[in-house]
């Protein structure tokens, strides 16, 4: 508000906190003062003052030359009824009716408020006669402020369904606040006034049938002219799923018998899934984790493995299959084979011993025979190895024999 300056040249008396004052002394001057009048002007520094509570303000007067008295108002106009305080010369301020016990008047004019209050806010007007025989008045706007209190955020729901619910956001401030501003994720909220709605005092935010993209950190800020806070975070979690369900294994999904394997399922949740329901073939496994461990396999174990991921925010589910292929390989296998050996002197018996140390696709084997005795009937005993993928069942020998061989056929017997 800018300074309101009145000047008037007095016609025998001035009306004062102190009655009718004789202004005969400014007769003789009457015509000087005239010419001096614009030059010294009346005025309040600053225009407006900006104060916190607690603050201690000071309302400048400038002028040029001395006064014979001043007196200082509530408001815009000079009754008495809206007097603060007045000083006339060198006697002690007198006191009006507007006075609060914390304000003073200095010996420029200037009046001063100790630990001020939001009343004291308001227009204040000075009064002064100067030296030069006028009567001016100027006047100021005060403005005190209480500081800022921290704001807290509120949802009408942390977890809503998408689609579904609409949540209110309230920013809940002190009446000091004036101005209030939010933020989503750190950054300036964006309002398009469709689906997200801001109230007229920027107080709720409405967010209408939420999406997961609503997701994230809610803040706002709370200011007036001489303080501002924000608030500290608040989550707004939007539930849905479970979608994009799948199953991971750990390796092939064709086993031989006595192999192991794992079965991994995932799913896109909020929240996120804690409980998983395994089936094999529809038969539960009573099993509710996200991870399916089966070791030493057989072919009871094949089938098709499904997960199902439930979400209970949503009243939603989902599932995946996968099938699972166990070849049952026998550890025994009856085979005769004939072979024509030239390093063999007579027909034997050899027993073979199956060891499986890799995995075999067509059976194919590499024996090695030692004699562990001197037998009357030429029995030997070999060991059999699995070695390459032959086209059949073939087998490679190896024969140790102190006698003279001879071609004959050696029958063997593998148990």
């Amino acid at each position: 508000m800018v300074n309101s300056v009145k000047s008037w040249r007095p016609n025998g008396r001035v009306h004062g906190r102190w009655g009718w004052i004789d202004t005969a002394w400014v007769t003789s001057v009457w015509v000087t003062s005239l010419f001096q009048c614009t030059a010294a002007q009346l005025s309040i520094t600053p225009d407006v003052v900006t104060a916190a509570v607690g603050d201690t303000v000071t309302l400048s007067v400038r002028r040029e030359g001395r006064f014979r008295y001043c007196n200082w108002f509530r408001g815009a106009g000079t009754d008495a009824k809206d007097q603060i305080l007045g000083l006339f010369g060198s006697d002690p301020p007198s006191y009006g009716p507007k006075y609060t016990g914390r304000e003073s008047v200095l010996p420029d004019g200037s009046l001063r408020i100790t630990d001020v209050l939001t009343d004291h806010s308001g227009i204040y007007t000075v009064e002064m006669a100067v030296n030069s025989g006028w009567i001016q008045v100027a006047t100021s706007q005060l403005r005190v402020h209480a500081l800022v209190t921290k704001p807290t955020v509120t949802m009408t729901s942390l977890q809503p369904v998408e689609y579904k619910d609409t949540v209110t956001v309230t920013c809940n401030t002190s009446g000091a606040a004036e101005t209030i501003l939010w933020f989503f994720d750190r950054q300036h909220l964006l309002i398009d006034n469709t689906r997200i709605v801001l109230s007229q005092d920027n107080q709720t935010l409405k967010l209408t049938y939420v999406t997961r993209l609503d997701s994230g950190i809610y803040q706002c800020k709370a200011s007036n002219p001489i303080s501002d806070i924000t608030s500290d975070p608040q989550t707004l979690a939007v539930s849905y799923g479970p979608e994009d369900t799948r199953i991971d294994t750990s390796g092939t999904q064709i086993l031989e018998a006595g192999e192991s394997f794992s079965l991994s399922c995932y799913t896109r949740s909020v929240p996120q899934i804690d409980t998983y329901e395994w089936f094999i073939n529809d038969i539960s496994l009573t099993f509710n984790k996200p991870q399916l461990s089966v070791v030493r396999v057989s072919s009871k174990d094949e089938g098709n493995y499904t997960c199902v991921a439930r979400n209970t925010a949503t009243g939603k589910s989902a599932k995946a299959s996968v099938f699972i292929a166990v070849k049952d390989v026998s550890n025994a296998i009856g085979i005769l084979v004939s072979l024509n050996l030239s390093a063999l002197s007579q027909s034997s018996i050899c027993r073979l011993k199956q060891r499986n140390s890799t995995k075999p696709s067509n059976g194919q084997w590499t024996m090695h025979q030692r004699k562990s005795a001197k037998p009357s009937n030429g029995q030997w005993t070999r060991h059999l190895r699995k070695s390459t993928k032959p086209s059949n069942v073939q087998w490679t020998m190896h024969q140790w024999k102190n006698a003279k061989p001879s071609n004959e056929q050696l029958t063997l017997h593998q148990g």
